[in-house]
């Protein structure tokens, strides 16, 4: 018997906050049932609902019952056209949870209730498509078979991969009798110690390519309301494109420099499995402009496309300076900071580098952390400093000389604090946050509209 192919789906929550989008996801899932494929849909919580369920525990801690209930009231209003497809009990159990949380703040409560947008969400899909007679199976958080599976240690977590595998393995053999699983993301579950882990912002994109990964997917569909990667930030710059393809370097590049304001973990999957048929697509139209992500290309078609295919950066960096003479011994210690944060730096030298953290709503654990340098290292460290943050990327940039002087040009009346060589297919430069929008259509006109360097 030949090979099913499998397709795992992610569904953003844009895509499914309305019934008639939910229709639209399932014409979208049973198309791909109809030709043959093995589905796997992972869910966001609707538009705005995991928002509310923070204020109700922000709510449910400070003991405002008023707004708990008038944030419960908000989601019920989120699901109202959805209301036959789930049973209304999740309701009085959030409610209840919350109680539990107003007398006793519990991290694993807390984290029960984050994950409630996902779980209704799910069970909306899963019983629309049962009404589609689509052989459909759905997975909760509560179940001992939810296939993503992580290890809980230290106040963290990683994915467990061997546990995931098993998982995964044996929904495989479930293929035989269901065509399609619903699966709530955001979340992963340590069975080992009972608990739901929630997985940060982006976190159902990371569950579809963990599974795309654990199931050795066919096809993988990153599905929002956008058209994929887009060329520069489109609140900034009214005439960006679709990037048509990228390489999961270039993805990854793309992410380190701020593009789709999410973290480069979420992605690096798809360095060990990236599927055959990868693509980040717009729910409107699948088959309109999208980005293909491929595992790479070959040289002589990077060497014929434009050096750059976008522009990407962040508003606002919390930047660190280190000066010393004896900088050079410390360099192993300060790399740390890496595996901790999401950094960038720049020298290396005798003399001084720079650090550049992204996730500025960690600004309290940075400075802890930075605080313990300025104990045990003889060198200076600058007080920080907040800063904007701006690149370019494509892979043809390896093959072209000059890449910082184009930028210097494009950004010839905007003042360049640290340039930074980021990759052999990206680079970027600090400059001041006031600049910021200025350098993005600065840099988008001069690499992507006119197609200079």
């Amino acid at each position: 018997m030949p090979k099913k192919r499998i397709v795992v789906d992610k569904f953003g929550g844009k895509t499914i906050d309305e019934i008639e989008k939910v229709g639209k996801a399932c014409d979208t899932i049973s198309s791909q049932t109809d030709r043959g494929c093995k589905v796997i849909s992972v869910v966001s919580a609707r538009l705005g609902v995991t928002d509310l369920l923070l204020n109700a525990v922000q709510a449910a801690v400070q003991d405002d019952r008023p707004l708990v209930e008038k944030n419960v009231e908000a989601i019920k209003k989120k699901h109202k056209d959805s209301d036959r497809l789930f049973s209304k009990v999740v309701f009085t159990e959030l409610l209840d949870k919350l109680q539990l949380i107003r007398k006793k703040p519990d991290r694993s409560m807390v984290n029960e209730v984050k994950v409630i947008g996902e779980e209704i969400s799910s069970e909306i899909l899963f019983r629309e498509l049962e009404n589609r007679s689509v052989k459909v199976c759905l997975k909760r958080f509560q179940d001992s078979t939810y296939p993503l599976q992580v290890n809980t240690e230290d106040g963290g977590w990683k994915i467990d991969s061997e546990k995931s595998k098993q998982e995964c393995a044996k929904m495989k053999k479930e293929f035989d009798s269901c065509d399609c699983f619903v699966i709530p993301g955001y979340a992963a579950v340590d069975s080992e110690k009972d608990r739901i882990v929630p997985l940060g912002r982006g976190g159902s994109d990371q569950v579809a390519m963990e599974l795309a990964r654990f199931f050795e997917a066919d096809e993988l569909w990153i599905i929002t309301d956008t058209n994929g990667i887009l060329t520069a930030d489109p609140d900034i710059v009214s005439t960006v494109r679709t990037v048509p393809v990228l390489t999961v370097d270039e993805l990854l590049d793309a992410v380190s420099l701020g593009a789709k304001r999410a973290r480069i973990g979420l992605y690096l999957s798809l360095l060990e499995h990236c599927p055959s048929e990868t693509y980040m697509a717009n729910y409107i139209d699948l088959d309109g402009p999208k980005t293909r992500i491929v595992k790479e290309l070959p040289e002589h078609l990077i060497r014929k496309e434009k050096p750059v295919k976008l522009v990407a950066g962040k508003d606002e960096m919390i930047v660190y300076d280190f000066e010393g003479y004896d900088l050079v011994y410390n360099l192993p210690e300060l790399n740390r900071l890496r595996h901790i944060f999401d950094t960038i730096s720049s020298g290396g030298h005798r003399r001084k580098v720079t650090f550049a953290f992204l996730e500025t709503e960690r600004r309290s654990e940075i400075e802890e952390e930075i605080s313990k340098y300025r104990k045990k290292m003889n060198i200076t460290i600058s007080k920080p400093y907040n800063q904007a943050f701006i690149g370019v990327i494509g892979a043809g940039m390896a093959y072209r000389v000059g890449i910082i002087g184009a930028i210097g040009k494009a950004l010839s009346d905007v003042l360049i604090s640290v340039e930074i060589g980021v990759s052999n297919i990206s680079s970027a430069v600090l400059i001041e946050k006031k600049d910021y929008r200025k350098a993005m259509i600065s840099l988008h006109k001069y690499f992507i509209e006119k197609g200079k360097f």
